[in-house]
């Protein structure tokens, strides 16, 4: 006789509280994520099965910002826009060689993400011309594939490149404020206002942008739980279809690092009550936890959860966390994953498939770079 489905989340629930030592919150989120998953979440043996190793997600990066946050260690430069157009063309010269592998070997694209930095750094005619040749060169068709944009900072958001993003039916893209307290926003290294934030999203919906990815910090130098609850609050209001709650974490290569090098040991009381109102207010706001994942150095060991409308969740963010999925990674800090299917006691393995994180070192060993795009892809 079968065990009954719930029968099962019972004891899975159970599990998780005996052997795992979470407490009931904790484990109801993590059953929820396996429940969205399961219902909306397309997974082996249907029609575009992911774990054949041919559907795959693209990531292309645009490693520069106006400005570089305290908390940040991703691949971000403020340089002058010379040399970003110099970068530009070689990482088209990238994807152009990448693609022609790609489709030589049969690769379909599930999901494609710009990110970086900042891609909407680049002016509209570069942005055009990006992606433009990414959808080219991979045959990407956007009514039928994810494609997800980074504009996280408002103030490289306008009409122009909003109507460029739109002409090529992509319909997501993020804008991360992560606080919107001007006082912690000018703490962060931004130079943009609260109210850029506001006009970004209007901005965004009035060009037919119909998802908008958010991220949020609980944790932020300064802020008390009050400024982490009106950030989210506000952000539920404006409507976000993905709200990402990460927790503050201290990063090698950051800022922060430097100057507070073990903040994340300080204030876990004060940013588990943030994530504690995050969870309620966001079920009780219509948004359904879909991924979860934790990081080195986050204050409290806490993690970091994103929350979704329902049937608007974002498959990049699923499939990098799961690692279960090749990751095409192109351009300076892109981090790409050759998934093999099968190759392992565990029935799968990844090769992890890194470019430089500088952009100087990007376009010194650029040959290099194509070399072993043609090795592993």
């Amino acid at each position: 006789m079968s065990i009954k489905i719930e029968d099962r989340i019972k004891q899975l629930k159970l599990n998780l509280k005996n052997r795992y030592l979470l407490e009931d919150i904790k484990a109801d989120i993590l059953i929820d994520i396996l429940n969205y998953q399961n219902d909306f979440v397309r997974g082996a043996g249907e029609e575009l099965p992911y774990n054949d190793g041919k559907l795959v997600s693209l990531y292309i990066g645009i490693p520069f910002c106006p400005t570089r946050c305290y908390y940040c260690s991703f691949a971000s430069e403020v340089t002058d826009y010379s040399i970003i157009k110099s970068y530009l063309n070689l990482l088209i010269e990238e994807i152009k060689f990448t693609g022609e592998i790609a489709i030589k070997n049969g690769y379909r694209i599930e999901s494609l993400y710009f990110g970086g930095g900042t891609p909407t750094i680049l002016d509209k005619i570069d942005l055009e011309l990006l992606i433009n040749t990414t959808i080219n060169a991979f045959k990407i068709n956007p009514e039928k594939t994810e494609i997800t944009i980074e504009a996280g900072r408002p103030d490289t958001i306008t009409k122009g490149k909003l109507i460029t993003i739109n002409k090529f039916n992509i319909n997501r893209i993020s804008i991360n404020p992560q606080s919107l307290n001007q006082k912690t926003l000018d703490i962060i290294g931004r130079k943009h206002s609260v109210k850029d934030i506001y006009n970004s999203f209007y901005e965004a919906r009035l060009n037919n942008i119909s998802i908008i990815n958010s991220d949020i910090i609980a944790g932020l130098k300064g802020e008390e739980v009050r400024d982490f609850k009106n950030s989210l609050d506000e952000i539920i209001k404006l409507g976000a279809e993905n709200i990402t709650i990460h927790t503050l974490s201290v990063k090698r290569g950051s800022e922060l690092k430097e100057v507070s090098p073990y903040i994340f040991r300080d204030g876990e009381k004060k940013v588990y009550e943030m994530l504690r109102y995050s969870y309620d207010k966001l079920k009780n706001s219509g948004y359904k936890p879909y991924y979860i994942y934790k990081q080195k150095n986050q204050v409290g060991g806490l993690e970091n959860i994103g929350w979704c409308k329902e049937n608007v969740h974002s498959i990049y963010n699923i499939r990098i966390i799961e690692e279960n999925q090749t990751i095409i990674a192109l351009g300076a800090g892109g981090i790409g994953k050759k998934y093999y299917p099968n190759k392992s006691e565990t029935g799968f393995s990844i090769k992890r498939i890194a470019n430089p994180r500088n952009y100087k070192i990007y376009m010194d060993r650029f040959d290099e770079i194509l070399e072993k795009k043609n090795l592993y892809f």
